[in-house]
């Protein structure tokens, strides 16, 4: 194994794992999520506090800060054809992100719980198993309505898993034993990140997150809001009704204003033809009289 490689590999993983998505999209809501609800950057209490949508945006961001690093880690050391050395090398990069999760180096070493971050680590080692426990822990968080419990059982899952249950590698006994520490030191990072939930637990004081209820509130939010659009948009539409017949009737108006126009302009025109007529007429009266006049002079 390349020794200086995986060094290289753990050091940008714990860098790209300090990068805090919880905080990114608190701060498009002008809003440090800190000082919000439990504190923490993960998607339970970006959930709680800002709802259904950047809660499943944030687990979904640190899943792929495990799946990513732990990727770049199984493939850079041979993959599927250089087992174990490339499961060291994804349980290697995968426990830095997750470090890097938990203590960033951006925030003063003030990070989250990194149990989305573990599961993406575990989706890439043993993507069924993993996908099974998610979803199972998941489907128990919605009817519990503890999540912190259910990430736990789904950490203790896959590090007894991957412990136990694959052997099948056939791994030599220091290679299997680099693979086991990798993975019981993820374990062991996540539990100790919880270490205020599992007190709570034990003391009956941890908080529930009811996440049905979150994912209908902002069903029943949609809904209203579309309501409001439709109403707003028949409000529209009459008041683009009324709007019309107001021009209709406008137009009607200036058509008959047009004709009466036009009619007193004709009128006009035939008052001054019957004017200048009447002149004509009176100048041929005089021009009559003085010439009757003048034949009578004669006589």
């Amino acid at each position: 194994m390349d020794i200086v490689l995986i060094i290289g590999l753990v050091m940008i993983s714990y860098l790209f794992g300090s990068i805090s998505f919880g905080r990114l999209l608190a701060r498009g809501q002008k809003v440090d999520v800190t000082t919000q609800g439990s504190g923490n950057t993960g998607a339970t209490n970006m959930l709680r506090t800002y709802g259904a949508k950047l809660g499943a945006l944030t687990l979904l961001l640190d899943l792929l800060k495990g799946i990513i690093p732990a990727l770049v880690g199984y493939f850079a050391f041979g993959g599927a054809g250089a087992i174990p050395d490339s499961y060291i090398g994804l349980y290697a990069c995968g426990l830095a992100t997750v470090l890097g999760h938990i203590f960033p180096l951006y925030y003063k070493f003030k990070g989250g719980k990194a149990a989305a971050t573990a599961c993406g680590v575990f989706l890439v080692a043993q993507p069924v198993i993993a996908l099974c426990a998610f979803v199972l822990c998941v489907g128990l968080a919605f009817i519990i309505k503890y999540v912190s419990p259910m990430s736990l059982v789904f950490m203790f899952i896959n590090v007894l898993w991957q412990c136990l249950f694959m052997p099948e590698f056939t791994f030599a006994p220091g290679e299997s034993v680099a693979v086991v520490v990798l993975v019981v030191l993820i374990g062991v990072a996540v539990y100790g990140a919880h270490w205020q939930n599992i007190v709570r637990l034990f003391n009956g004081t941890e908080r529930r997150t009811d996440l049905w209820a979150k994912f209908t509130e902002k069903v029943k939010k949609s809904s209203d809001e579309n309501k409001q659009i439709s109403e707003q948009e028949i409000e529209q539409d009459a008041q683009d009704e009324v709007k019309i017949e107001k021009e209709a009737d406008s137009e009607s108006l200036n058509e008959s204003n047009e004709i009466l126009n036009e009619s007193s302009e004709s009128l006009n025109k035939d008052s001054e033809k019957n004017k200048f007529k009447d002149s004509e007429n009176n100048d041929d009266a005089i021009e009559n009289e003085k010439e009757n006049d003048g034949e009578s002079k004669s006589k």
